[in-house]
């Protein structure tokens, strides 16, 4: 649940195509005979974050593969992150879309001119490569095979929580794997954190930046060779530090939030252009949602959401706030899960998620008819729903 950063880009074009270069990636990987090779290709240019949320709708592409060999051109225009994952590699969900594991995808970092080869061997659970013609690429190659266990496990877990959710299973079955992944996540960063502690010259350490918790970004990056830190990786580093800073103001935030806090005020546009703010809701208890339709694990709570507003919307205002998001999957999202309460839109200018202290997705707010903090928490957290039974049942008593 818990991530610092990650990387979210669009295919924008800055110039004209003749700007733009060819980059080769040639290889081949044992084991994958004829098989169609899928591609996304993600911007790290900080002025593209946020841009896209989710795999499908990044710029894709694919190719055939030929006895195992495959060669892919892109016309890119600056340094960009591409994914590869063979067709059998892919995993689908219950509800048809495909899971990329990340043991089994080919991830690179291509600037303009380089030319990459790729080898490798294809196996059930994971995939092991090689890369030459980057010596950024070689580096992350070559370190992934030191934790690609830990992928391959949590791989295992998506599956089985994908699983669950589809059975309807427990609430404390699907927290042991929540708590399983999280434990796999720590090891996963703690990999990379060593890494970057030893080898500050490399410029892998600064990709590996935004994987690092907020109150660590800024001594590791202090820790980066000079030649690093104003390197090619320049722009996003100094993007990851700014992040990392306000992710540091939303944790202080989170800490000074508590139970009886007034909850600060807010102005955003519901899906008519509507300016609401808190105090636009009278006399009336509030419910706020952050979420995002990027994030798996907000949509999948939407039907438990319906149904406590079917029970207490006579009670509770229960607001939607969309983070991170466009506002046309913010719309599509509202009609694709027919959410019948109010909705708002929360662009990356807007204050309203450092304000509330929101650390991760989905997160909860109550806040009581005099605009006090009742509830604050976020994440798949049965507390929530068991405080508003709670809180209807003290309503309905008081009545």
């Amino acid at each position: 649940m818990k991530t610092i950063y990650t990387i979210l880009a669009v295919f924008l074009c800055i110039s004209t195509i003749s700007c733009q270069q060819k980059h080769t990636i040639t290889g081949y990987i044992k084991g994958i005979g004829n098989d169609t090779i899928y591609g996304i290709h993600t911007s790290l240019h900080p002025d593209s974050i946020n841009r896209y949320r989710g795999d499908s709708e990044l710029p894709h592409f694919k190719t055939v593969a030929k006895n195992g060999r495959f060669t892919i051109d892109l016309s890119l225009y600056d340094l960009q992150m591409v994914q590869l994952i063979p067709g059998k590699g892919q995993i689908l969900h219950a509800d048809g879309n495909a899971y990329w594991a990340s043991s089994k995808t080919i991830d690179l970092y291509i600037t303009p001119g380089e030319q990459i080869n790729v080898t490798g061997e294809f196996f059930p659970d994971y995939l092991s490569y090689s890369v030459s013609g980057s010596e950024l690429n070689s580096q992350l190659a070559n370190h992934k095979k030191t934790y690609i266990h830990l992928l391959v496990e949590t791989m295992k877990c998506d599956i089985i929580l994908d699983s669950l959710f589809r059975e309807d299973a427990p609430q404390a079955e699907k927290n042991k794997i929540f708590n399983r992944y999280d434990k796999i996540g720590n090891n996963i960063q703690a990999y990379k954190y060593t890494y970057i502690k030893q080898y500050p010259n490399r410029e892998a350490s600064a990709i590996y930046l935004s994987n690092m918790e907020a109150d660590s970004v800024q001594i590791l990056y202090n820790s980066l060779n000079p030649e690093i830190r104003d390197g090619k990786l320049k722009n996003r580093l100094d993007h990851i530090v700014l992040f990392s800073t306000q992710q540091l103001q939303a944790q202080q935030r989170h800490k000074e939030l508590s139970v009886g806090s007034t909850a600060p005020d807010f102005l955003l546009p519901d899906v008519n252009g509507n300016q609401i703010s808190l105090s636009s809701f009278k006399n009336k208890y509030i419910v706020l949602d952050f979420w995002g339709s990027w994030c798996g694990y907000c949509v999948a709570e939407f039907p438990n959401l319906k149904n406590y507003y079917g029970k207490y919307h006579t009670l509770f205002e229960f607001v939607g706030v969309c983070c991170n998001d466009t506002k046309e999957k913010w719309q599509q999202a509202i009609k694709e899960n027919d959410l019948p309460w109010k909705n708002l839109f929360c662009s990356s200018e807007m204050t309203i998620t450092r304000d509330y202290g929101i650390l991760a997705y989905p997160s909860q707010v109550i806040i009581s008819p005099d605009k006090k903090i009742i509830y604050i928490g976020s994440g798949v957290n049965p507390k929530f729903y068991q405080t508003l039974d709670e809180l209807a049942r003290s309503i309905h008593s008081g009545i």
